[in-house]
């Protein structure tokens, strides 16, 4: 992703025309330390819808520049060998956790692969 670094300066000259000086936190991640062992730029913004839609199009005249799909984070990593496949699907069921029984049962899936269990390297 050459594009992350040379505009950078884009995305601060940008954004503040686009959100009329709203606060927000660049927050850059630089592979391969990354959760997917690439380099990934994040922004976060507190704000509205309106604003939101403004800072988008914005980056949108970034070439390369788009949001993220859904799950692509987790197959990225997956790919670079970041995660198994049981960490992926405890992570899914992190996302889908409804009881905090399901949050601690998926958070364990997620941060001990399980082939450590099988192993006999506990939790």
């Amino acid at each position: 992703m050459d594009w992350l670094y040379s505009s950078k300066v884009c995305l601060v000259a940008l954004i503040p025309v686009a959100v009329s000086s709203q606060p927000y936190v660049p927050s850059d991640f630089t592979g391969p330390k990354s959760f997917t062992s690439e380099d990934v730029l994040e922004l976060h913004i507190h704000s509205s819808r309106a604003v939101i839609s403004s800072v988008l199009r914005a980056l949108s005249y970034i070439p390369g520049c788009r949001p993220a799909e859904r799950g692509e984070f987790t197959r990225r990593a997956f790919q670079a060998g970041r995660m198994d496949l049981t960490q992926v699907e405890a992570l899914g069921d992190l996302i889908d956790a409804e009881t905090d029984e399901q949050r601690r049962l998926a958070r364990m899936g997620v941060e001990v692969p399980v082939i450590s269990l099988v192993d006999g390297g506990g939790y």
